[in-house]
């Protein structure tokens, strides 16, 4: 994912939290200085008392229970380091800590309360702890890579648990946000599908994956697309190159070309100041002096199930659908 991509969804909606990848000087060689048990600690010759002075004057964290981090590491990877030493069975980071250590972005940040793991429905029997909640499921050699000597589901994997575990719209949006900067393709994303046929949520998941849109800038575009379902609006096409005469004209966020309508998902932030609102205006008198209808809404317009109706009426009549 490009630093531009990630600055260009951050700017268009506060998606909230900025996950960025873990310094690349930890390594899995480090893990054993960087997170430690009491009990390996003893085995290196550390003393209870030693271990005391390190918590109390050092800055050493106890994670959990008979586990401790070093100073001034990344708080995920000292969570993480924390449950491979106290758990004895294998795990795989997924869904919401997953997508925190791709870097994925999201409507909302992964909660903090809890790491998410999965384990194979094999395993031994497992039930939440303190700070760490589990998922029994299939973990093909496929779905699972490493990062920074942990094992955590891929991204098209952690994408498809999103959508299956989360409301439709932070789903989408992690789903848009991904393809839009290129982490994952639709390809992908429908293998893991095919491969996780039988599971639970997963037809809401495909119907997320065959909905999700590459060309999409932004959360407000995701949930604009959720709207024309809900309110039966043909499916436009999305940041459509307006031209007339074969000079350009501007363009639109979507576009129903029968109709030649164009639709403006306005972000709030967008006409904060007067020269952008100057421009705007200029542009629209350019589409309506060519024949383009231009409607517009925001993100309350369409969310609330009130202000949607209306929208999604007003939208109609401009389309001349049926009421």
């Amino acid at each position: 994912m490009s630093r531009g991509t990630a600055r260009l969804w951050t700017a268009t909606w506060p998606v909230g939290g900025r996950h960025r990848r873990w310094p690349a000087s930890i390594s899995i060689v480090a893990v054993a200085i960087e997170v430690a048990g009491y009990a390996e600690l003893l085995r290196f010759g550390i003393s209870p008392s030693r271990i005391r002075t390190m918590r109390a004057h050092e800055g050493w964290l106890p994670l959990r229970r008979g586990a401790y981090v070093e100073p001034d590491q990344p708080l995920l990877r000292g969570q993480l380091g924390a449950a491979e030493v106290v758990l004895r069975r294998r795990w795989v980071a997924s869904h919401g800590t997953a997508a925190a250590m791709h870097g994925l972005l999201l409507l909302r940040p992964p909660s903090s309360a809890a790491l998410v793991m999965t384990v194979e429905p094999g395993s031994a029997k497992h039930s939440d702890l303190p700070g760490l909640h589990f998922h029994r499921a299939g973990l093909p050699t496929s779905h699972v890579t490493v990062i920074d000597g942990i094992e955590v589901t891929t991204e098209p994997r952690t994408l498809i648990d999103l959508a299956r575990a989360l409301p439709r719209l932070d789903g989408l949006v992690a789903l848009d946000a991904a393809l839009h900067s290129g982490v994952v393709a639709v390809g992908q994303l429908r293998r893991v599908v095919a491969d996780c046929r039988r599971w639970p949520h997963i037809r809401r998941a495909a119907a997320l994956v065959e909905l999700a849109d590459p060309a999409c800038e932004s959360p407000l575009e995701s949930l604009s697309r959720l709207f024309f379902l809900a309110q039966d609006i043909p499916m436009p096409q999305s940041q459509v190159r307006l031209t007339r005469r074969g000079l350009f004209l501007a363009r639109s966020d979507f576009w129903w070309e029968a109709q030649r309508v164009a639709g403006e998902a306005d972000g709030l932030a967008k006409y904060t100041d007067i020269d952008v609102l100057r421009r705007e205006k200029l542009r629209q008198e350019r589409l309506e002096a060519a024949g383009v209808r231009v409607v517009r809404w925001t993100w309350d317009d369409i969310y609330r199930p009130g202000p949607a109706r209306r929208t999604g009426a007003r939208l109609r009549r401009i389309l001349g659908l049926a009421a």
